[in-house]
């Protein structure tokens, strides 16, 4: 409550937007509704008194509009999984790989990486000197460049 300790911080000229704190209005309300109602309204009659938003405790989160469906998880992890057995059996199979079999190792297994992680909730962001992505690409990104043997080999050849 920065207005509450105005005369510490001086932030006279602080005025948040009229959806600041919605979330975390929102959960305050849903779970303390069911324990304590008189300590919701509570903190919204302060909030109220210090002439900041309440938009949180009078309007409920909106649903997620499209849902994932359950055949592109299954396929998203299928596939994820697929690539990496497949990288296993063929490392067994070739022990001693070409600079080109390892760049495309490295390939397949980033993408793999990026397969079972395009599934994961949450929002992921990977910066690089080269690539900026977030979510699943991030994941392929990650994959891509964690594989400092890769770069030893490009450079002795």
């Amino acid at each position: 409550m920065l207005k509450s300790h105005n005369d510490l911080v001086s932030y006279s000229n602080f005025t948040p937007s009229g959806h600041a704190f919605a979330n975390m209005q929102r959960i305050v309300q849903r779970d303390l509704h069911n324990v304590s109602k008189t300590k919701v309204e509570e903190l919204r009659t302060e909030f109220e008194a210090l002439n900041l938003p309440t938009f949180g405790f009078e309007t409920k989160a909106m649903k997620d509009k499209h849902p994932v469906p359950k055949w592109q998880i299954i396929l998203s992890t299928a596939i994820g999984l697929f690539l990496i057995l497949l990288m296993v059996i063929i490392a067994i199979a070739i022990p001693n790989p070409t600079t080109f079999q390892m760049f495309v190792f490295q390939g397949c297994s980033a993408i793999s990486l990026g397969a079972l992680g395009a599934m994961i909730p949450g929002m992921l962001h990977v910066e690089s000197p080269y690539a900026r992505a977030t979510g699943a690409i991030g994941l392929v990104l990650i994959g891509w460049f964690s594989t400092p043997s890769m770069v030893d080999l490009l450079i002795a050849n």
